[in-house]
């Protein structure tokens, strides 16, 4: 019988990072063979032993190597089979030539490749953050999706200064920094992996940072009031939509459709096949719909209809009274008469109801067009 061979890892090449503090003595991202996949390590080197604050490991004392380090999904799953996680954050230790008493890495699915480095200055002071974000597997919503492990994925965030962070401050600024990962992910409206319809993510449910001491004037506070508070979740906050982009592709200008599905809506599914006859299909239909939201009058209306969904699910919006009226104008405008005997063209059960009227109006107003087009004789519009 044929076996596969796990050879051991292997360090391959490394690529110099150039962070300009004081007290950095080399940053390299390490290509290594773990497993016989492709590794990637972000190695920062100390000149002397520091103290950090790690979200995986908790508060360290002497630590001289910090780290995220990147494993495609096969690896894990293969050090899943191999002593479980224990086992491959040892392995990758080894391959790369460092020990645990002296280390301490962050582990995520996201390419090293992808990372980000975002720098802000305010006066003499410095922040730089270190971003890997992969936003299309496991993002949740906290306290809204239930709980589980998933490797794949996952926002690390390093966090580096001028300043010689206190313990307090270094605690502190895991709060700055998750709030500032939030709410790039919500201004992005990336959409929890579990509920995607009616829930935005506030994170990937496997995140972790890291914040190192670092060395300077010493800064006892970094919560929101604060100047360097703002400084770490002004840097987060660019450095996880930077990341989220290089990762995913993910921008804030992106298209209705891509928007739809990012919340798991299949329009070809979502509408009814017995609603089309003589000369009008459904893919003539959704190529309609499409050409209609490249306009910019309908593109921003299916923009703020996302919204207004959202926040209607969630009960910040009471009542679609006036919304259905916007939906009604918007389809009479496609049509370029009355809508006044509407069609339910939808069959799914599980679109949300403003993103429900919102189709049902456009649908109805290309259909009102295409049938206008066509003799009475040759059409039929069935009962749905």
């Amino acid at each position: 019988m044929k076996r596969n061979i796990i050879m051991k890892g292997c360090r391959i090449k490394s690529n110099k990072i150039d962070i300009d503090f004081d007290y950095i003595s080399n940053c390299t991202v390490v290509h290594s063979s773990i497993y016989n996949y492709p590794n990637k390590s972000l190695i920062v080197e100390f000149k002397r032993p520091t103290n950090i604050i790690s979200t995986l490991e908790g508060p360290r004392e002497d630590i001289k190597f910090i780290g995220n380090h990147y494993a495609p999904i096969e690896c894990w799953r293969t050090g899943h089979e191999n002593g479980g996680m224990d086992a491959l954050m040892e392995r990758v230790y080894k391959t790369v030539g460092l020990t645990e008493t002296v280390s301490s890495f962050l582990f995520t699915g996201a390419d090293i490749e992808n990372m980000s480095i975002t720098y802000r200055c305010c006066g003499k002071m410095h922040i730089c953050a270190l971003i890997t974000a992969g936003v299309k597997s496991n993002a949740i919503r906290t306290s809204q999706d239930e709980g589980g492990f998933y490797e794949q994925g996952t926002i690390n965030i390093i966090i580096l200064t001028n300043r010689s962070l206190s313990l307090k401050a270094m605690t502190g600024a895991v709060i700055t920094a998750t709030e500032a990962k939030t709410a790039a992910l919500q201004d992005l409206d990336i959409r929890s992996s579990f509920t995607p319809l009616i829930n935005q993510a506030t994170g990937t449910g496997t995140d972790n940072i890291i914040i190192a001491e670092g060395e300077g004037d010493k800064i006892e506070y970094s919560g929101g009031h604060t100047k360097m508070g703002e400084m770490i979740a002004k840097t987060v906050y660019d450095g996880v939509r930077d990341a989220v982009f290089k990762q995913n592709g993910v921008r804030d200008r992106r298209d209705p459709f891509q928007r739809f599905m990012e919340r798991d809506i299949n329009l070809s599914d979502a509408v009814s096949n017995d609603l089309f006859d003589h000369g009008i299909t459904k893919d003539g239909f959704l190529q309609e719909l499409e050409a209609i939201l490249l306009k910019p009058e309908y593109r921003s209306f299916m923009e703020s209809s996302f919204a207004v969904s959202d926040h209607y699910e969630k009960g910040l919006i009471s009542d679609l009274g006036s919304f259905k009226s916007w939906c009604k104008a918007m389809g009479e405008g496609i049509s370029g008469r009355e809508i006044a005997d509407q069609v339910d063209f939808i069959v799914s059960d599980k679109i949300p109801e403003a993103l429900r009227m919102v189709l049902n109006y456009l649908f109805n107003g290309i259909y009102k067009r295409q049938s206008s087009g066509i003799e009475k004789s040759s059409v039929t519009l069935k009962d749905g």
